[in-house]
């Protein structure tokens, strides 16, 4: 082991960086996955260097530090959904280095199954006391649209005036490829008290320019779609601190329950913006196939 001697430390030099963040950009098809990887493969980065491991180490012994990276993450309460990024994003970045992992040593390794999240849908009654109490115009359109057409926060905060058409006998939304998950185009309907709503909403933030974006600030302007991911990512977050903050009330106190997981660091909550995406799921489900609705929310499995 090398530890102490900093020129043998593991390094990203910056074309390895590029080369890896153009292949996840082209294999999904947007820059938000290379942003992660160039965020989340720090943590890698960071074990490396409290354990005193050097460039040469991993060479001799990818196997054994892989598993010892694998048992730091989950002895620090990571969840399984996490530990499996981190490990993906640092095996990405051996291969760079010409370090191989076989399927033989993943196996060994033994890594974390995916679990479930413990969330739960929310109920009518639930939808009403959340959309009344909320003041905010824009979470409260995000939320009726989510429970009406299984669309993604993300996606929905990212549509233009120009994608609703609020003149059809139903009206309806046209998601571009661009913002979707499965790069696919999606149209999709919503009742007349989300249609109401939303007609309030771009009244009161004078969106009428077919460009202007319902969710965004006034007069923004696409310039390239690092800025636009950023952009994106940063109005969820903010929706969803909104969101917390109203369950955060005593008059929701039987909603603002905590899931009850002991080996997850972050604290996740039962109910949050996406159980309103399972309410439409269940729904839907209870007229059309699973199959059909699953195609409809864009899962590409």
């Amino acid at each position: 082991m090398t530890t102490g001697d900093r020129s043998d430390m593991m390094q990203i030099p910056n074309e390895y960086m590029e080369r890896i963040k153009n292949r996840l950009r082209r294999k999904s098809g947007n820059e938000n996955t290379a942003l992660m990887f160039e965020s989340d493969i720090k943590q890698f980065l960071g074990y490396m260097r409290q354990k005193g491991y050097g460039h040469s180490d991993i060479e001799k012994e990818p196997k054994r530090i892989m598993e010892g990276f694998v048992s730091w993450l989950y002895d620090s309460n990571y969840a399984s959904s996490t530990i499996l990024l981190y490990f993906g994003f640092a095996r990405l970045l051996l291969k760079e280095h010409d370090i191989k992992l076989t399927d033989d040593d993943v196996k060994y390794i033994g890594l974390p199954k995916r679990m479930p999240f413990d969330d739960e849908k929310v109920s009518v009654e639930q939808i009403r006391r959340i959309v009344f109490a909320c003041k905010h115009s824009g979470l409260k359109i995000l939320l009726m649209l989510m429970k009406d057409t299984m669309i993604r926060p993300r996606e929905c905060v990212g549509l233009q005036l120009k994608h609703f058409n609020l003149e059809y006998e139903i009206p309806y939304l046209i998601v571009p490829y661009q913002v979707t998950k499965s790069k696919e185009t999606k149209e999709l309907f919503f009742t007349y008290e989300t249609k109401d709503m939303l007609v309030q909403h771009l009244k009161a933030n004078r969106v009428d320019n077919p460009d202007d974006y319902v969710f965004l600030r006034k007069n923004y302007k696409y310039t390239d779609e690092k800025d636009f991911n950023k952009i994106l990512n940063t109005k969820v977050r903010y929706c969803c601190r909104i969101f917390r903050y109203i369950l955060q009330k005593p008059e929701f106190a039987d909603m603002n329950q905590v899931v009850d997981r002991p080996q997850t660091r972050s604290i996740r909550y039962k109910i949050h913006p996406y159980s309103f995406k399972k309410f439409a799921y269940t729904a839907i489900s209870d007229v059309l196939s699973e199959a059909a609705v699953k195609s409809m929310k864009g899962d590409t499995d």
